[in-house]
């Protein structure tokens, strides 16, 4: 986990002020984009159904790469909480937008965000279906029966909660930095980071996630989450009376 604090820190360093604006060409993109790839991957990931024990062949601890060792414990308490604080990370955006400083560009913050996490989404429904990992707590002995042969067993990678997580935070932090800084923006800026590391730290402890799985998805979905926001941005203009040609002094000698 802390590789993906660095992560955000260091992203979080930069002074991103920006003013943002919607766009015919790029919205009539992004928006059907994320509808579509949403609709494709959820199904593409929904399966009647339960896996079978031919589809555990060949699932032993030992073939985990050493760096995904850490848990394979299943623990309800965990993933609830996670749930708990994704749902509080998805309606984040909230509890600024009606501010008199944010309501100007509410449509475009709105549709923003929904193209966000919509394209988010499709990409994780569609990467998991064509992965097919096997989330760590398959290869414990002791998961219940119930949990274990559930198709989404097999939708390890990459962690949709994670993803959608930091999309969600990186969305929020650079639409409060684009503004002049101040305390509440301050704290906003920390209190997403904390909840999405969060996050994805509960869902490794819940043994639903590998810390790849995490990992990835933290960075698809800040990626994510920024070249949405980036392709909305107001591009500074240039004045025709500020062209200057470029002028040559020559000297003749006589």
């Amino acid at each position: 986990m802390r590789t993906i604090i660095i992560l955000i820190l260091l992203f979080c360093s930069f002074n991103v002020k920006a003013q943002f604006s919607l766009d015919a060409k790029t919205d009539m993109i992004l928006l059907p984009l994320g509808v579509i790839g949403a609709s494709v991957g959820n199904i593409m990931t929904y399966e009647d159904g339960l896996l079978t024990n031919d589809d555990f062949a060949g699932i032993d601890k030992l073939n985990i790469p050493f760096f995904d060792r850490w848990n394979t414990t299943y623990n309800p308490t965990y993933a609830e909480i996670s749930d708990i604080l994704l749902a509080l990370q998805f309606v984040s955006p909230l509890t600024y937008s009606f501010a008199s400083e944010y309501k100007s560009q509410f449509q475009t913050n709105a549709i923003m965000y929904i193209e966000t996490m919509s394209i988010n989404y499709g990409l994780n429904s569609i990467t998991k279906s064509l992965v097919g990992r096997f989330r760590p707590f398959s290869y414990d002995s002791t998961t219940i029966k119930n949990i274990l042969y559930d198709n989404d067993t097999k939708y390890s990678f990459y962690s949709g909660h994670s993803s959608t997580a930091f999309a969600s935070a990186i969305f929020n932090i650079i639409v409060l930095t684009s503004k002049s800084g101040g305390l509440n923006k301050t704290l906003g800026v920390t209190l997403n980071i904390m909840n999405a590391t969060a996050i994805a730290t509960l869902r490794v402890m819940a043994g639903k996630h590998f810390f790849s799985d995490v990992l990835v998805g933290a960075i698809v979905g800040s990626g994510v989450a920024y070249l949405t926001t980036e392709l909305h941005k107001n591009q500074p203009k240039t004045q025709a009376n500020e062209f200057e040609p470029m002028r040559f002094n020559l000297s003749i000698p006589f």
